[in-house]
């Protein structure tokens, strides 16, 4: 059971990476996104969905490698994977919002401004993929103004 949860939890051994395995682990995200997008609309259905699968799968690979592994680890790539499908949430789908959002969720998911790092701080389960819910919930905010005043176009 532990092999399946390292590899969950590292998305397929994404999270191995030797640099900036938070950054790759977003990256494939957005592959994630961009590969559904050859086959189905990307739209909030399918974004929900993923969103809900995303986060039951790394709550139960988190839980079950928490002996194993410190709080959040590095390896743990799931969470911003998830970050990436929420940040574009409700908006058009297109590959130039998909790089904002991956530049703008990274930002968000380093610094952990405006409560971001109070959640991470909590050490369970929920507390792994919360903080990156939260850093995709700024960065939708973020992406909605920017492309509702015209700053970013399709």
């Amino acid at each position: 059971m532990t092999g399946a949860a390292k590899a969950v939890a590292t998305v397929f051994g994404v999270g191995y990476s030797p640099i900036a395995p938070g950054t790759v682990g977003s990256i494939f995200g957005c592959l994630i996104v961009y590969i559904i997008s050859l086959f189905v609309e990307i739209n909030p259905v399918v974004l929900l969905a993923a969103i809900a699968l995303a986060y039951a799968i790394g709550f139960w690979a988190t839980k079950q490698l928490e002996t194993l592994w410190p709080h959040d680890d590095n390896r743990i790539v799931i969470d911003e994977a998830l970050g990436i499908f929420v940040s574009l949430l409700f908006l058009p789908y297109s590959p130039k919002l998909l790089i904002c959002a991956l530049v703008i969720f990274r930002i968000f998911d380093i610094f952990k401004p405006l409560g971001i790092r109070r959640i991470d701080n909590f050490h369970s389960g929920h507390a792994v993929m919360f903080d990156d819910i939260l850093a995709g919930i700024y960065t939708n905010i973020v992406l909605q103004i920017i492309f509702r005043w015209g700053m970013v176009t399709l």
